[in-house]
């Protein structure tokens, strides 16, 4: 019989410029170096996969890029070649669906029959395809940051994957925890994280009826659950001197990438390892800040619904609560718009100036001069922000400062909007009212008021969550912070290669893994190495726009397979009842809809309109003071939209199926924060 197959001189993992993969019809391959078989699915003789990897590299010395060629074996054993060419396939990266068995390759992972991977809360944190880069700085970062607190009760299982591009999270895995192993109710995880579950829950009626709380669980679990809470007591204190920290190599690595142009390759490599390490640990806390956020949550939403009856107070709890940066920083922009709203030379040039063109324009006017100032110093502390800002690729407010202008040019032309501060003020009473209102609840028979044992321990819950709540998001603030000079010295290496002719463009370093940065800047004159590197990011690129046409299925089974159907397949036909989500910010409102599908099409909102969009994050945050409301498909109660809708007193529903196609922009909506629904305005 005959044998045939084909071969690259790049292996699709990345291993080694010397090694060739050959593979059979059939599918059975194996990963050939200098010195032999590496890896080997099915045996082939030495001296014929030999002939065959000198043949390939042979041809990618040739062709000046990697090679592939199709071959076959004659009957008497000799090596016939009937194609070469250079490698033009779509190069994948990452977790993703297998295609056969032992397909997985990521860590050795295998499927779990537990697992259900949902883009519930991911979708808010990476709502695109991430590039390779950012995937391989954060994929295993996340998963050991997730699997932490967990110890052995995660043992050997996934938290984290990455299936075409697009990142999932365990929920299959997180829910088993908290109901089989702890005994909680995963209904008011859901309500807190949200996600396609908690949307298909919230629509039903009698929704989590059927979730119970086992108590004999929960008993069992008491140590670890008692250490649990001993460790997020102490999280407010130690994000104190985590953020002091932070901030320290923040301001060294602004140092470095100061003097970096020179630096050596080899140095700028060094430093993007050293404060990249730095930047994974520091999530390692983060996540420990948000899950502790989101437990102490749950635990309020059930002594909510248990001794109150009313899971909306847990939302009037956790309003009006100080130091959520994010809140206060587009309270900063809001304040200088006020005083720019009130300086008419000011307002005049702000009205008609092109946003790309503010700052040039108001800098060169003597009369304005000050506004162009304070707008720098402004992105000089918070243009670190951005949306999608967990990806590297994407450029920050202070790099693009003309996406923030138009909001800010929104503020100046609509001073009459209640301002962010008096909203804040009302938050902040509305939360004592509403814990005074708990307390009589809770004390209302002479037993209780002497011994008020529920009392105490539901204020102890209060206090816990609005100490972690804000712990939700300022991390976030900081590590934004470090992103972006990271996000400037990788884009310096980016540049000096494509001086040199290693990368076709600065932002092509976004398509390498770290380990293939690594690799160029400590070879970076190496010509093949330079020829495999340019094929990657080339083949990368083109699977990344084919992985970006289509949208993620919102859930995939145990084995990646998409369960039910995506996104964009959901009807847009009229429903006659209201539209249920998650209670997020308590408030009615009516207005005018403006639905948005991406940030620039948030930025078209008019004052008063009620913002209808797939998701939000810290970098849509900014338009909220000019929303009469905000309605998201993604989300739940903890999400960051969520967080900074109730410092603002903007009634808020999230986790809304099919938001954004059965509501059209210019309809009349009326916004329900408290019982989380949406209704058209009769």
């Amino acid at each position: 019989m005959m044998t045939s197959g084909r071969a690259w001189s790049e292996d699709p993992l990345g291993e080694s410029p010397t090694l060739a993969r050959i593979e059979l019809d059939g599918g059975v391959s194996a990963l050939v170096g200098r010195r032999g078989v590496l890896r080997e699915r099915q045996g082939l003789a030495s001296g014929l996969l030999g002939e065959i990897r000198d043949r390939t590299l042979q041809a990618e010395a040739e062709l000046g890029e990697p090679a592939q060629l199709r071959w076959r074996v004659g009957d008497g054993g000799e090596l016939w070649v009937d194609d070469i060419g250079p490698i033009d396939a779509p190069l994948p990266w990452g977790l993703m669906q297998p295609e056969g068995p032992d397909q997985w390759g990521w860590d050795g992972h295998q499927p779990h029959p537990g697992d259900r991977w949902s883009r519930g809360n991911a979708g808010e944190v990476f709502p695109g395809v991430l590039t390779p880069l950012t995937w391989s700085l954060t994929g295993a970062a996340l998963d050991r940051a997730f699997a932490a607190p967990w110890g052995k009760l995660a043992a050997g299982r996934r938290f984290i994957a990455l299936f075409e591009g697009y990142i999932y999270f365990n929920f299959g895995l997180i829910m088993s925890l908290l109901s089989d192993q702890l005994g909680m109710r995963t209904s008011d995880f859901l309500i807190a994280v949200g996600g396609p579950e908690a949307a298909a829950e919230t629509r039903a009626a009698g929704a989590h009826a059927s979730t119970r709380t086992n108590y004999w669980r929960i008993f069992r679990n008491l140590p670890f659950l008692i250490r649990r809470a001993a460790e997020q007591r102490w999280l407010p204190i130690r994000w104190r001197s985590e953020r002091k920290q932070t901030l320290r190599r923040y301001a060294q690595l602004r140092q470095f990438n100061a003097a970096a142009e020179a630096a050596s390759d080899r140095e700028i490599s060094n430093a993007l390892t050293i404060y990249g390490e730095f930047a994974s640990r520091f999530v390692s806390f983060m996540m420990r800040c948000q899950g502790s956020a989101f437990g102490q949550v749950q635990f309020l939403l059930w002594l909510s619904e248990a001794w109150i009856g009313d899971r909306s107070l847990a939302l009037r709890l956790l309003q009006g609560l100080p130091n959520v940066l994010t809140a206060q920083s587009n309270l900063e922009l809001w304040r200088l718009a006020e005083r720019a709203a009130a300086d008419r030379r000011c307002a005049d040039l702000v009205a008609r100036t092109p946003p790309d063109a503010l700052l040039r324009t108001l800098a060169d006017d003597p009369d304005a001069a000050w506004l162009a100032d304070e707008l720098t110093a402004y992105f000089a502390e918070h243009g670190h922000r951005t949306t999608a800002e967990l990806e590297l690729a994407t450029p920050r407010w202070v790099e693009e400062p003309a996406a923030l202008l138009q909001t800010f040019r929104g503020y100046v032309e609509h001073p009459q909007q209640s301002s962010p501060a008096r909203l804040h003020e009302r938050q902040v009473a509305d939360r004592r009212a509403a814990q005074a209102e708990v307390r009589a609840a809770l004390t209302a028979n002479p037993i209780e008021r002497l011994l008020p044992a529920r009392w105490l321990l539901y204020r102890l819950v209060i206090r816990d969550a609005q100490e972690l709540q804000p712990l939700r998001e300022n991390p976030k603030f900081v590590l934004m912070k470090l992103v972006l000079e990271l996000r400037r010295l990788y884009l310096r290496l980016g540049r000096r290669w494509q001086r040199s002719g290693a990368l076709d463009a600065p932002d092509d370093i976004f398509w390498l893994s770290l380990d293939e940065t690594i690799a160029l800047a400590r070879e970076s004159a190496d010509p093949a190495l330079r020829a495999r590197m340019r094929s990657r990011v080339r083949r990368r690129r083109r699977q990344y726009d084919e992985w970006t046409s289509r949208p993620a299925p919102l859930i995939r089974d145990r084995d990646g397979a998409p369960v039910g159907e995506p996104p964009a397949a959901a009807p847009a036909a009229q429903e006659s009842g209201p539209l249920r989500g998650i209670a997020a910010s308590i408030g009615l409102a009516q207005g005018r809809a403006r639905v948005a599908t991406s940030p620039a099409e948030g930025r078209e909102l008019v004052a008063g309109e009620i913002l209808v969009a797939r998701f939000t994050d810290p970098g849509w945050t900014p338009i909220f003071p000019l929303a009469a409301a905000v309605v998201t498909e993604i989300g739940g109660m903890l999400s960051h939209g969520a967080v900074v809708a109730r410092e603002y007193g903007i009634p808020a529903v999230v986790n809304v199926a099919g938001a954004t196609t059965k509501i059209q922009t210019g309809d009349i909506i009326e916004v329900d924060g408290s019982k989380g629904e949406v209704r058209r305005a009769k």
